[in-house]
C-alpha cells in the first residue's frame, strides 16, 4: 500500500474472508490502465486501485467441479460488491469502474481490446505473485497463497475521501 492509503481490511462475507486493499496506482501501470478505460484521464496520485481478495476453500491451481462452483460463486459475489462500491463512489461525484473477472474488461466503460485478468503480470505490482504453472498461471496472495480470488476496482477518488472511508468500513 502507498503512504496515506487506508490499510487493508479483512472481513467475513457470505462466501468467506475478504481483504479490501486501497492503493495508489503505480506509475508504470497507468499507460496500460488508461487503455482499459478509454476517455478517462489518469493522473499519478489521483488514481486508486481497490483490490477485493477472497480466501477460497479450494486451491485455485487445479480444476475440479468444486473449484468451478466456488469460482462462479466468488465471481457473482465480487460483481455484486463491485457494482455497489462503484455506485457509492459515483454518487459521491467520483469516477469508478471495475474489471469483470470473467471477461477481463471494464464493466461500465466503453469497449476496449485491453484486458486485465487476475493472472496478468500487472497484479504483481499490486502486491500479488503470479505463479507460472507451465500449463496455466495462478494468482497468489501473501497470506492465502493460491487459495485466492482477486477482483479489481478503479477510481479517481483520493484515499482520504469520505465516500471511500465509508466503503472501507461497510
Amino acid at each position: 500500500p502507498s503512504p496515506g492509503s487506508p490499510p487493508a481490511l479483512l472481513k467475513s462475507s457470505p462466501v468467506g474472508t475478504v481483504e479490501c486493499l486501497v492503493q495508489e496506482c503505480p506509475q508504470r501501470l497507468l499507460p496500460g490502465f488508461s487503455r482499459l478505460f478509454p476517455g478517462i484521464s489518469f493522473r499519478e496520485g489521483r488514481f486508486l486501485v481497490i483490490t477485493l481478495t477472497e480466501k477460497t476453500l479450494h486451491d485455485m491451481t487445479g480444476w475440479s467441479f468444486e473449484v468451478e462452483e466456488e469460482r462462479d460463486a466468488l465471481l457473482e459475489h465480487f460483481v455484486e460488491s463491485a457494482k455497489e462500491i462503484c455506485t457509492r463512489l459515483k454518487s459521491a461525484g467520483h469516477w469508478a469502474d471495475f474489471i469483470d473477472p470473467s471477461s477481463g474488461r471494464a464493466f461500465y466503460s466503453p469497449y476496449s481490446n485491453e484486458t486485465l485478468f487476475e493472472t496478468d503480470e500487472r497484479f504483481g505490482h499490486l502486491g500479488f505473485e503470479i505463479l507460472d504453472l507451465g500449463c496455466c498461471k495462478c494468482v497468489s496472495h501473501s497470506l492465502w497463497g493460491s487459495h485466492t480470488f482477486v477482483g479489481a476496482l478503479f477510481t479517481d477518488a483520493v484515499s482520504s475521501s469520505p465516500a471511500l472511508s465509508t466503503i472501507m468500513h461497510l
